[in-house]
């Protein structure tokens, strides 16, 4: 319990510390951890899924490129698309949804 605490605490100042943690390890609030801190940590978490991937763009927009579509059903994927989008329109211009 006390390493978690350690971990969760390391992610809160880097949230790209995650890629140094296996992915078996990766529980859900490590990964929300990680991503609120920094959203590119999404590219370092295998499975993903519609929570952590919001939270991801919410903290960084462009973090939408690392988003596993297959992980994520239709509806999510154009809801946290959209939510990129409205936080930067070059999400737009770089991404569609329609690949």
């Amino acid at each position: 319990m006390k390493k978690n605490i350690e971990i969760i605490n390391m992610l809160k100042r880097d949230g790209l510390y995650v890629q140094t943690i296996s992915f078996e390890n990766q529980t859900q609030e490590i990964k929300l951890s990680s991503v609120k801190q920094n959203g590119y940590a999404l590219k370092f978490i295998k499975e993903q899924n519609f929570e952590i991937c919001l939270e991801a763009v919410k903290t960084s927009a462009l973090s939408f490129q690392f988003v596993k579509k297959e992980c994520l059903d239709k509806e999510e994927y154009e809801i946290i698309y959209e939510t990129a989008v409205k936080k930067n329109k070059l999400v737009k211009k770089f991404y569609s949804i329609k690949d």
